[in-house]
């Protein structure tokens, strides 16, 4: 849904061209084995973002902090905080419905989480996750790594109070 806001609203065929390409060399980068090939798409996806003129479009931030916060070679996770953070800012202003609003901001959330526990900041990942629920109360994977975070506390019942609210949740939606 974001992708068609951004693509409707700028019909310019250089940046729908633009993202498009950002979209193949993120998907290569994450489908590749060579470390080689993965360097390449990787450098080749944060160039063609860093690029970009559609600075409305949030997407492009998400994407290249996933990539600033999982690629061996070029790993900056304070680049990949500034970057969620910056979608953050620019999903609040978007004419995206409420809903996605949310959904969005979960993600970023979620994604800041990820970071910060590779980091080792836990405390600031415990955060994330618990502000990831605010947008999305049955979001099961910030449940689920909020319940690691405070694993690695050593607050094990609070640990298997979220796991066992994850089993819950998992029945009645089975149910």
């Amino acid at each position: 849904k974001a992708e068609e806001l951004f693509l409707n609203k700028n019909k310019r065929v250089s940046i729908v061209s633009d993202y498009s390409e950002i979209k193949k060399f993120y998907s290569k980068w994450i489908t590749q084995k060579s470390e080689k090939e993965k360097q390449f798409f990787a450098l080749s996806t944060i160039n063609l973002i860093e690029r970009n003129s559609n600075d409305l479009n949030f997407l492009k931030h998400i994407l290249a902090a996933v990539v600033f916060s999982f690629d061996k070679r070029i790993y900056a996770p304070d680049k990949s905080i500034e970057l969620l953070t910056k979608s953050e800012e620019k999903i609040e202003k978007s004419k995206l419905t409420d809903e996605l609003k949310n959904e969005f901001s979960y993600l970023t959330n979620l994604y800041k989480g990820f970071v910060n526990l590779r980091s080792e900041r836990i405390e600031e990942a415990a955060q994330n996750f618990d502000f990831a629920q605010t947008f999305k109360n049955n979001g099961v994977s910030a449940k689920l790594y909020k319940a690691i975070t405070e694993n690695r506390f050593s607050n094990y019942e609070n640990a298997v109070q979220l796991i066992s609210e994850i089993i819950d949740y998992d029945k009645n939606r089975l149910n």
